[in-house]
């Protein structure tokens, strides 16, 4: 009987396409959350990309190590989060500007040999 006698005052049926306005609500809430994943990979695996060039620059051309680069992003950006697991330990960070050399170093003489490049590192 309220519902005949104060019909404006009833909510709206809601139509389907408020549902999909609210789905693309709750997805482009997840927008920032995506940012930070993305920022904190590259953050992780920042220092091992820089030193990577620079190891391997009297020894391959700019092509080659885009290239090597590029097949060994998985395994820089896992280098990337041990090394910075390991600057959480007050004394083992010490260590670190050395495990990030020779673990670089390694990194590279592992894709040298996985690519099969005609490259001679004596």
């Amino acid at each position: 009987m309220a519902a005949r006698r104060y019909a404006v005052w009833q909510a709206p049926a809601v139509p389907r396409s408020a549902w999909r306005r609210r789905l693309l609500l709750l997805l482009s809430l997840l927008i920032p959350v995506w940012a930070m994943c993305v920022l904190i990979a590259y953050l992780l695996a920042w220092n091992v990309q820089m030193i990577y060039g620079a190891a391997a620059a009297e020894v391959l051309g700019v092509e080659q190590q885009a290239a090597l680069r590029r097949e060994q992003r998985p395994a820089i950006i896992v280098l990337g989060l041990l090394l910075c697991l390991l600057m959480l330990v007050p004394v083992l960070n010490l260590l670190l500007p050395a495990l990030l050399c020779t673990s670089v170093c390694h990194l590279q003489r592992r894709g040298w040999r996985a690519m099969d490049t005609s490259i001679k590192v004596e």
